[in-house]
């Protein structure tokens, strides 16, 4: 019941996708002072071993703020598109998702260390809001059952937490007849579901 509840939230898709901000990056040149050095390679010293940072790496706790210091540097243009972003998002649940894959199997963030488990949750549930919440949910049955959403007792008539089968909603999207008017979902989106109602507790 406690999972039911959050489904009660109406998410917009904007809100699931990043905000894109610039950031400038000015580097200055300078040859003042500059003179000529002999290098002798017996006794000029070799790359200093690198060294831990003074300052603790700042701590993390939303899809925004990893999005903006881990990849924003390499991925602007990603960030800024909700196409290019769906794509990364979507999945035939969660950990096939792209962005999920790339973090989990430390492909990304590229040249930096891998993210921390806590990080890569926080990831993992904003891909499920999205998979979910959103593209489901949101675009796909609010327009006719939003007074179902919106009321714990009649989604728990809906959704058997764990038991996709048994769950009345998984059951009338599988048959065809949800959503109604609409094309019917895809197969990604059905097996998102059904691993998203299994993984419920």
């Amino acid at each position: 019941m406690k999972n039911l509840m959050t489904l009660v939230l109406i998410i917009s898709v904007t809100s699931c996708l990043p905000k894109f901000r610039t950031t400038g990056l000015h580097f200055k040149s300078s040859t003042k002072g500059v003179r000529p050095v002999v290098i002798d390679p017996d006794t000029t010293p070799g790359p200093s071993e690198p060294t831990e940072p003074t300052e603790p790496l700042p701590e993390l706790k939303t899809f925004q703020e990893i999005m903006d210091n881990q990849c924003i540097a390499c991925h602007s243009k990603t960030l800024a598109d909700p196409i290019r972003m769906d794509r990364w998002l979507s999945g035939p649940g969660t950990e096939a998702s792209k962005i999920v894959r790339s973090v989990h199997e430390g492909r990304m963030p590229k040249d930096k260390p891998a993210l921390p488990v806590a990080q890569v949750d926080i990831i993992r549930e904003h891909v499920t809001n999205y998979q979910i919440k959103v593209k489901i949910f949101a675009e796909q049955c609010m327009a006719c059952h939003s007074k179902t959403f919106n009321d714990p007792e009649r989604l728990a008539r809906w959704i058997v937490p764990g038991k996709p089968d048994e769950s009345k909603l998984y059951l009338a999207v599988v048959s065809g007849r949800m959503p109604k008017d609409k094309p019917a979902l895809s197969a990604d989106q059905i097996t998102a579901l059904r691993i998203y109602i299994e993984n419920l507790r």
